[in-house]
């Protein structure tokens, strides 16, 4: 009788893991991918990303709309829950999100690094920390000075007036704050090399016309490199277009030592 009885619990229990199988089925890899991506979207979404559209500024023509990134994981979402008051800001493009990564770059006690991948200046503008929760801020870093614009082919001219904009903007909300700005940076792009001279020289002189700033062009850190339109060697550079840790620490003791601050 109890084998019986044990026998119908089997068969009772292999039935019901057969039903529940056909009315639940387990979702392919695809299905979980899809699951997982419209997760992800949904908490994008619901940390919707604060874009200041009072602006008024340029995008390059060729992707002419915000820069998406802002808003995925890792950044605004992190961004937004900040509360934590810092001596020093740092924004910025993938240059400044790729040095944050490397080891003794930043003071993370003192410092905190708003850097999107991607940005531009009108980018940077927009995405704008709200006073309410950097009150204290006594160094903004900005790097770099419109090297994506230039690799997108903005207009010269509206990439300058753009980094002046984003300049002011800086100054009119922390009038005490030092800014530090860092030029395009020599690549292995001949149109970049070409052309970022006259972007960085033009916002080099405006920011020098303003008091407790600081304009610094790392090229002659870079090997090889004797004039600020040559190109970057492989020795320095991650890829075509950023530097390696290497490089990155160099660009911070100059900036500890040029502009004399401490990040």
């Amino acid at each position: 009788m109890k084998k019986i009885i044990i026998s119908l619990f089997t068969l009772l229990f292999i039935s019901c893991s057969q039903i529940n199988d056909a009315l639940y089925p387990k979702p392919s890899p695809r299905e979980r991918l899809i699951k997982d991506l419209e997760i992800s979207y949904t908490i994008m979404m619901l940390a919707s990303p604060i874009l200041d559209t009072s602006v008024t500024c340029t995008f390059p023509q060729s992707n002419n709309s915000d820069n998406f990134v802002y808003g995925t994981l890792g950044y605004w979402p992190t961004y937004s829950t900040v509360t934590q008051q810092y001596k020093n800001i740092v924004i910025g493009d993938s240059t400044m999100d790729i040095s944050k990564s490397t080891a003794g770059w930043y003071d993370p006690t003192i410092t905190y690094v708003y850097s999107v991948s991607g940005n531009r200046f009108c980018d940077m503008t927009r995405q704008w920390i709200p006073q309410s929760r950097q009150t204290n801020v006594q160094v903004v870093i900005i790097g770099t000075a419109g090297g994506n614009d230039l690799l997108q082919n903005e207009n010269l001219t509206e990439i300058v007036n753009n980094g002046k904009i984003l300049i002011n903007k800086v100054r009119s909300q922390w009038p005490s704050a030092k800014i530090v700005m860092i030029a395009i940076h020599p690549t292995q792009v001949s149109s970049a090399n070409t052309n970022k001279p006259t972007t960085n020289n033009a916002i080099q002189t405006y920011l020098n016309g303003m008091s407790n700033t600081c304009f610094y062009d790392p090229w002659p850190l870079f090997t090889g490199v004797t004039n600020n339109t040559m190109a970057a060697q492989s020795s320095d550079m991650l890829d075509s277009i950023h530097y390696n840790s290497s490089m990155a620490l160099k660009i911070k003791t100059a900036l500890n030592t040029n502009c004399g601050i401490t990040f």
